[in-house]
């Protein structure tokens, strides 16, 4: 159902289209404008259009996604991302971490005496999700 506050179109008797006369003057529709109108789904789980539709186009069961709510805890069955970059460097991140535990590297200074952090990083990433920005990340404690 449409918010009474929110402009909606119209329906004419001949099947016409018709926008608020406020939304016309703001964007100059004049007579002949042609615009172009998307069907879009209500829902964006379970519409035409909507998340499952997308990712199981050959059929779903909406019901599963109840089935054990509030009953059963699943988190376990999840993947965890604790740091914001690519999985693959979560690992020389951990060691990182580990590493600045186990030197006792833990003021500024401390860490000024690091002269250089050597990780060659895999192809394709992006500087700042390199395995060095993560080692030094790591080593920082963000």
């Amino acid at each position: 159902m449409a918010d009474a506050a929110k402009p909606t179109n119209m329906l004419s008797t001949k099947g016409q289209v018709i926008p608020p006369a406020a939304t016309r003057r703001r964007h100059d529709w004049r007579p002949g404008t042609r615009l172009a109108v998307e069907d879009t789904a209500d829902d964006i789980f379970l519409g035409r259009f909507g998340f499952f539709e997308l990712y199981e186009p050959n059929g779903y069961d909406p019901a599963k996604l109840l089935e054990g709510l509030c009953r059963e805890f699943r988190g376990d069955q999840l993947g965890f991302k604790p740091y914001a970059c690519g999985c693959p460097q979560h690992a020389i991140l951990d060691a990182a971490i580990g590493a600045r535990g186990q030197l006792g590297l833990g003021t500024a200074v401390d860490l000024a005496e690091i002269a250089d952090v050597q990780v060659p990083p895999p192809p394709r990433l992006l500087p700042s999700n390199s395995m060095a920005a993560c080692t030094s990340a790591g080593l920082r404690r963000l």
